[in-house]
């Protein structure tokens, strides 16, 4: 699978741009991982949630656009860059990628907030083992999708869900 080289934002949330500043801002990672910090109000969150809406507009087509309030154009975008040069975005004017990996990946709901961590890591009681398998159905692979047959598919969470409501009737 290739790597993300590349990502830009414009008009996206927090990152603004106008006619007097046309602005894009730009992260190269090179393929590599990518840690950010910084002042409250310094776009990390937009950085997050623009990569994660990037992804979830490939599923879900009626996801809309981000824009950053302030702007008066119908120009903003995400665009991501992969390895081998390959160019994707999602933008204002109703682009979306199509690609099914970005779709497939979408589906993978492979994004976790430093919340979801923090609950993973401490919101259990003190000597006992964290319950990674929960964190699994419950956040990161909730909407990943099974196929039960040839026309017919269920979300990880909903077979979970599933199968401890029979195994509850099966204990009375």
């Amino acid at each position: 699978m290739s790597k993300i080289k590349i990502i830009q934002f414009h008009n996206y949330a927090a990152f603004y741009s106008s006619t007097t500043v046309p602005n894009v801002y730009i992260i190269q990672v090179d393929g590599q991982n990518l840690l950010l910090y910084g002042e409250n109000g310094s776009g990390k969150s937009s950085v997050y949630k623009g990569v994660k809406d990037f992804f979830a507009a490939a599923a879900n087509p009626q996801l809309p656009f981000n824009k950053n309030i302030r702007s008066v154009d119908n120009d903003g975008f995400i665009e991501i860059t992969m390895g081998g040069n390959t160019k994707l975005k999602f933008a204002e004017d109703g682009t979306k990628p199509t690609d099914t990996w970005v779709k497939n990946t979408a589906k993978m709901q492979s994004f976790i907030t430093y919340r979801e961590l923090f609950q993973l890591l401490h919101n259990h009681k003190p000597n006992s083992t964290i319950n990674l398998f929960g964190f699994l159905v419950d956040t990161l692979l909730s909407e990943y999708k099974i196929a039960i047959d040839d026309s017919t598919s269920e979300t990880i969470k909903n077979l979970w869900t599933q199968l401890q409501t029979n195994a509850d009737v099966v204990k009375k």
